[in-house]
């Protein structure tokens, strides 16, 4: 088998992966390994014709940094060195593999948008699963196709100011704008059916400061963005579940999960206080957790920290979170910058996506969740191949 053959697979797989993990983790990360092992396969046969675009080329130093300020949380772990290990392996280098894979072997960049396409209309069916499941009253809140209740809602904060940007900017056809809109129809309702109230808070805030720029330049737009939003609160206003829900953000005083966050967080930062500068290590908050930190009163006993930030200090300490810091200030200035500079799409894209998903992680472990990282990693493969697509385009 030619290498061309080899790339076209090992894509093929790497967007298999990230599709199929939503009905089952084993199946995705099968696809997953093996688009690894295609990757290792193309590195051994082209490691003399490897180039790498220099408009990418500061996403690997920054990933680079960020990977070598997480070392040293190994290297000093409170558990196993070698479980510490593993753990960064798996949960860093593993799941950033579409990325890498995506930026380092996809030259034909027109294959992209049916990759996103498809990852797109996996994620809606997603969305009505979730959607059927609650009003079927299977649960109080649908959770989609598998997983955690929170990763479905958690994925959708990155792909609806995506949709958003398709339906409000002018590089993008009428077809693709009409199949946006009932896509962001069709999240939108996988969101209110999720039941998440970090998500809706996170695209309360995102999605109008998305579509900011777009609508002061059109009447027309202003006018249509004002009557969705006036829909969208009268329907919360009829529906009395949902305004329960949102009236309990504010709880603090009988509110378990609230609760229940809050109380983790102080564990966490005593955590922090006792291991500031690398952390308790990769994958050793759980027993740190439980053994030391624990309060009497949280009785729900979880599992992570319920923040990426504090979960990232506390097991890599002010050293890793450093990196992870300086990784995704780069993303974002980077992106901030040419969006301002050359209204590129994909970069506004790529800014209000990871936005999405940094801040759904104020409230959420988004770091450790399989699905959504690795989802991560593939929208910043796939995003940035068109975001340096459109630069070259526009230049011509």
């Amino acid at each position: 088998m030619n290498n061309e053959q080899l790339k076209k697979y090992m894509v093929l797989l790497v967007t298999g992966a990230i599709i199929i993990q939503r009905l089952s983790m084993a199946l995705g990360n099968l696809c997953l390994g093996l688009a690894v092992l295609i990757f290792f396969i193309l590195l051994q046969r082209e490691r003399t014709l490897l180039t790498v675009n220099k408009e990418l080329a500061g996403y690997y130093r920054a990933f680079a940094f960020f990977m070598l300020c997480l070392l040293p949380s190994i290297l000093f772990t409170t558990g196993s060195v070698v479980g510490s290990a593993k753990v960064f392996v798996g949960m860093w280098l593993y799941r950033a593999m579409p990325f890498i894979i995506l930026t380092l072997f996809v030259r034909k960049n027109e294959a992209v948008p049916k990759l996103l396409t498809w990852w797109a209309a996996g994620l809606c069916l997603d969305a009505i699963v979730c959607v059927s499941q609650y009003g079927l009253q299977l649960a109080p809140r649908g959770w989609g196709f598998g997983g955690n209740t929170l990763t479905l809602p958690g994925i959708l904060c990155m792909l609806m100011p995506m949709l958003l940007i398709v339906i409000l900017d002018e590089n993008f056809v009428q077809k693709q704008k009409n199949i946006s809109k009932v896509m962001f129809g069709i999240c939108f309702m996988g969101v209110l059916a999720g039941f998440s109230r970090g998500a809706w808070l996170d695209l309360l805030i995102l999605l109008p400061l998305v579509a900011l720029p777009y609508v002061l330049k059109s009447p027309k737009k202003l006018f249509g963005f004002v009557l969705a939003l006036v829909l969208v609160l009268g329907l919360f206003s009829t529906q009395p579940t949902l305004v329960a829900k949102v009236k309990s953000m504010g709880n603090f005083t009988t509110n378990t999960s609230n609760l229940g966050r809050v109380w983790v967080w102080q564990s966490t930062v005593h955590m922090i206080a006792d291991h500031p500068l690398v952390g308790v290590g990769p994958g050793e908050w759980r027993r740190a957790y439980r053994e030391q930190y624990r309060l009497p009163v949280e009785k729900q006993d979880l599992v992570h920290s319920h923040n990426s930030y504090l979960q990232v200090f506390a097991e890599n300490g002010l050293i890793g979170l450093i990196g992870c810091v300086s990784f995704f200030a780069y993303l974002l200035y980077n992106n901030g910058k040419m969006w301002l500079q050359t209204k590129n799409p994909y970069a506004l894209m790529l800014l209000a996506s990871c936005t999405g998903m940094l801040l759904n992680g104020i409230t959420d472990n988004n770091f450790d969740n399989s699905a959504l990282i690795k989802t991560f990693w593939f929208l910043l493969g796939c995003l940035l191949l068109l975001r340096n697509q459109h630069q070259v385009v526009c230049k011509d």
